[in-house]
């Protein structure tokens, strides 16, 4: 199953454990193993902590007596507080109308795996900037725009998380290999605090990779609304030969 749609299978499955409205701040999931869509699993599920301002909820899914994923989520109420800090601007360039957008080129969607392209045809595309595999310029960047195509009736924390995920990989190995590589570890954070009122509008999304080497890359991601609010904060660490 891809990893995405398991993080946030995860997720929706742990999440009620926290106190009902509480905002999500941050996600953190371990992925052992690739999870099996065609065998059973079962889901281990736990409230660590909970107080009056955070609930801490962790879970596992357990599949051939083996834990193939472990998440932790932590939800937290907002409080008055002095200290602010406003965030850097997002730096992609401004949405222009959606008939101007500029699509992904044939290698880009030249997608093999049935379950990825099934997961991705849920979502609308359009890239800003983008690794070139002919070129020596810089390749550490992915910048553009993404959307649910359709909106569902609540927009939650799942779904955000499938959104996000869905958004192609790009290190440079990557670009002429038939594999796109294991995500090991995937922390986000949500500074936002309000995912319910996010519908199918788009999404600004920048990728850049922060270090390549040894076969390994560390990606980091900022995701903005349309009126340019900081809604997540990707981190992932990369297996590229997986």
């Amino acid at each position: 199953m891809f990893g995405g749609l398991t993080a946030a299978l995860l997720f929706h499955v742990t999440s009620p454990l926290a106190t009902l409205g509480r905002p999500l701040y941050s996600v953190k999931t371990n992925f052992i193993s690739s999870l099996l869509i065609d065998q059973p699993f079962t889901f281990e599920i736990e409230l660590l902590h909970e107080d009056s301002r955070h609930s801490k909820v962790t879970g596992r899914i357990v599949q051939n007596d083996e834990v193939v994923v472990v998440q932790h989520s932590c939800f937290g109420q907002e409080t008055m507080a002095n200290a602010s800090l406003s965030s850097h601007p997002q730096q992609t360039p401004a949405l222009p109308c959606v008939g101007q957008l500029p699509k992904f080129n044939g290698q880009a969607t030249d997608i093999t795996a049935s379950n990825l392209l099934t997961y991705t045809q849920q979502v609308d595309f359009a890239i800003a900037k983008s690794p070139q595999p002919s070129t020596t310029k810089d390749v550490s960047h992915n910048h553009g725009w993404m959307k649910l195509r359709t909106s569902p009736m609540r927009t939650t924390g799942a779904h955000l998380i499938c959104l996000i995920d869905a958004w192609p990989t790009h290190s440079c190995s990557e670009m002429n290999a038939p594999k796109s590589g294991t995500i090991m570890m995937w922390n986000l954070e949500f500074p936002a605090a309000n995912h319910e009122d996010l519908g199918t509008q788009w999404f600004a999304y920048q990728s850049d990779i922060r270090k390549m080497a040894g076969g390994y890359a560390h990606v980091e991601a900022n995701i903005w609304s349309e009126d340019n609010r900081l809604v997540a904060i990707s981190r992932q660490s990369v297996d590229l030969a997986g």
